[in-house]
């Protein structure tokens, strides 16, 4: 479900939503993933990896996806996508 979320904002927008260097660590995307929408909750972390989400705590989003979506998709297909594309 993730992937088509990001290929609908991306067909919608033109644009890459998580740009990437193939020849980076997966760590720096996933960064880039939290720079874009904030990171989850602390919930979803299992007990093994608290220590990453302690490293991870303080990057807030910079990409609101229902208000960049709403003129393009509406009010119900930017909800659909923001639930989509969610951590």
């Amino acid at each position: 479900m993730w992937a088509l979320g990001c290929i609908m904002v991306e067909m919608a927008t033109g644009e890459v939503l998580f740009p990437a260097d193939p020849t980076s660590h997966p760590r720096t995307h996933l960064q880039n993933i939290y720079r874009r929408l904030g990171t989850p909750s602390e919930n979803p972390y299992p007990s093994d990896v608290k220590d990453q989400w302690d490293t991870q705590k303080t990057i807030r989003p910079t990409l609101n996806l229902y208000a960049r979506l709403l003129p393009l998709f509406g009010q119900s297909g930017s909800e659909l996508v923001n639930g989509i594309v969610v951590l």
